[in-house]
């Protein structure tokens, strides 16, 4: 509620776009290669600690060398076959998602978020709800409690607008503001 005691409602529509898909995506998708690199990173150092060559307590700079020079271009490979192929499933998906789910509705409100598509599909989203919230220049992106992420891009909403709902979810989440190059 306001000062008035009536509540602020902010609403905004838009059309999402690949380049929307490609930003969200690239979150996601950039934990996962960072975990799925580490992993032979780990196994390399683990096997020379154990058959002797170079253990990572007694000779930590030879063994952080022999695995940079052992895994850094299998892991290269596995990277952008990774992204490669992620990249392509990615855009395959979006091209064969129906228009009428890529026009997005957004009414925010003191009680949370309320996100619908012009298929007539409808997710609310309380504010308790809500983990942590970033702005980017692009987006505003909700790290949800169950680890899911939502986001609304700023163009949805008139400039007035989208600072009073950056006002608004500073008042209701934990926020963070990001880069802006994001």
């Amino acid at each position: 509620m306001n000062a008035r005691g009536t509540t602020v409602t902010i609403t905004g529509t838009t059309t999402l776009t690949q380049g929307d898909n490609l930003r969200i995506m690239a979150r996601r998708i950039a934990k996962v290669a960072i975990l799925l690199c580490i992993i032979p990173v780990i196994l390399s150092l683990v096997y020379y600690s154990i058959s002797g060559i170079a253990s990572i307590w007694s000779e930590p700079r030879r063994a952080l060398f022999l695995t940079f020079q052992d895994t850094w271009w299998p892991v290269l490979r596995f990277l952008i076959v990774f992204l490669a192929l992620m990249l392509l499933v990615n855009a395959v998906r979006w091209i064969r998602y129906p228009s009428e789910n890529k026009i997005v509705s957004y009414t925010v409100d003191e009680t949370g978020i309320t996100t619908s598509d012009a298929a007539g599909a409808s997710l609310q989203i309380p504010w308790s709800m809500v983990k942590r919230s970033s702005r980017t220049r692009n987006h505003l992106i909700m790290k949800m409690k169950s680890g899911g992420l939502r986001f609304a891009p700023w163009r949805a909403f008139a400039p007035a607008d989208a600072d009073r709902l950056w006002s608004l979810v500073q008042l209701k989440t934990r926020t963070r503001k990001r880069s802006q190059r994001v």
